[in-house]
C-alpha cells in the first residue's frame, strides 16, 4: 500500500475532510500558478513555450532535490544553490558546467538523505555517533 493510501486513512480517521482539502490545494496552487503566468507575460511582454518544456520541469526537480523535498525552505537553498553553482561552474568552462551540476546532484542524492537542508541534523548525527 502507498504511503498516499495510508495518509488517506489517517486523516479520515481523524475525522478531516480529505477531498475539500485535496480541491482547496488544486484551487490554491492553480491559481498562484495561472497569477505567475500572467506576471511574466506581463513583465517580460510575450508569452513563450519555452516555459513548458522539459529543461524547466527538469531544473525545478533539481532545485526541490538539491534543497529537501521535505521542508518548504529548501526549495529556496536548493534554488540558490543552483544558481550560485550554475554560474560559477560556467564561468569556469561554458561549455561543460551541466557535469557539475550533474555531479552535484548524484552527491547530494547518494549522500544527502534530507537534501542540503539535511546537513545539520546529519553532522549532529554524527557526532552524537562520535561521542559514544
Amino acid at each position: 500500500m502507498t504511503s498516499s493510501a495510508q495518509n488517506d486513512r489517517r486523516m479520515r480517521a481523524i475525522g478531516t475532510p480529505v477531498w475539500r482539502r485535496l480541491v482547496a490545494a488544486y484551487v490554491i496552487s492553480g491559481a498562484m500558478a495561472g497569477t505567475a503566468g500572467a506576471l511574466s507575460a506581463q513583465a517580460t511582454g510575450s508569452v513563450g513555450t519555452n516555459s513548458l518544456g522539459l529543461l524547466m520541469s527538469g531544473t525545478v526537480l533539481m532545485v526541490l532535490v538539491l534543497g529537501s523535498m521535505r521542508q518548504l525552505y529548501g526549495a529556496f537553498i536548493g534554488a540558490a544553490l543552483y544558481i550560485v553553482v550554475q554560474d560559477f561552474a560556467a564561468e569556469i568552462d561554458p561549455f561543460r558546467w551541466m557535469f557539475v551540476i550533474g555531479g552535484l546532484l548524484m552527491g547530494t542524492v547518494l549522500l544527502l538523505e534530507n537534501g542540503i537542508v539535511g546537513i545539520p541534523d546529519m553532522l549532529g548525527r554524527l557526532a552524537r555517533k562520535g561521542r559514544r
